[in-house]
């Protein structure tokens, strides 16, 4: 393919792998949303009924990995099934680069959209809304939340899928290189600052009663105390959730 068919047929694949978790299973996860995603390239290289059914069924076997990250393997896959077609590669080798690169992408995806970059979006907003208040400002923080959660979602989504077809297994070393360079260790340090700044800022709106301040800096010694025996910070910080809805469910605050 070349030119505007290439990019028409890519286009196509783009949009379709929003769908990837339309349909789940058990036994193979993403493989029916996979199939459908590269299904235009596939009835476009095989315009024998047989051979589109075997390719069909070649691409149902398991497959599972972060949905964001997802684009890079269809772009890499379309690829190889073109040189498959021409005889350059293999049909096996197609099934061992889903199956290997689905896990690895998975654990970066994980790391990165779900553990770090969404709480730190969460976290701006937070500081937003706190500036503007109830303000009808702040009626824009949801809009500001989405996008700045999907600029790199999209992004990754684009350029994943163009860049592993273009560039193939060179576009996922330079995930890693980009990963590697403790980028989501940075952001996590900047969304620790950030809630910091934000406990404080709230405490500092009712400092001026005693037992606030009690309140706060036992909380904090508390805190401090239990992460030095070892338990981690997200148990300390549910438990103290968990406290503070049981003390206002018993009406003591």
């Amino acid at each position: 393919m070349k030119g505007i068919v290439q990019k028409f047929v890519l286009m196509r694949i783009f949009l379709r792998s929003f769908l990837l978790q339309a349909v789940w299973n058990f036994e193979r996860m993403q493989n029916i949303g996979f199939l459908y995603s590269i299904k235009p390239i596939l009835n476009r290289l095989y315009t024998d009924k047989e051979e589109r059914r075997q390719a069909y069924a070649r691409h149902m076997e398991f497959f599972n990995t972060h949905p964001y990250m997802a684009s890079s393997i269809f772009g890499i896959t379309v690829k190889e099934e073109e040189l498959a077609k021409e005889g350059v590669s293999s049909f096996n080798f197609i099934y061992c680069l889903k199956s290997q690169l689905g896990g690895p992408l998975a654990a970066i995806g994980d790391s990165f959209f779900w553990a770090t970059w969404k709480p730190l979006c969460a976290l701006i907003c937070s500081a937003i809304y706190l500036l503007c208040g109830e303000k009808p400002q702040g009626l824009w923080i949801p809009l500001i939340f989405l996008v700045t959660y999907n600029f790199p979602h999209l992004y990754i989504r684009w350029h994943g899928l163009f860049g592993g077809y273009l560039w193939k297994d060179r576009f996922i070393e330079m995930i890693k290189h980009v990963y590697s360079r403790g980028l989501i260790e940075n952001l996590a340090r900047l969304g620790c600052v950030l809630l910091g700044i934000l406990t404080i800022s709230l405490m500092f709106q009712s400092w001026e009663k005693p037992g606030n301040r009690l309140l706060f800096i036992g909380i904090f010694v508390l805190s401090a105390w239990l992460n030095h025996r070892g338990i981690s910070s997200s148990k300390i910080f549910y438990g103290f959730c968990s406290l503070a809805v049981l003390i206002s469910l018993l009406g003591w605050l």
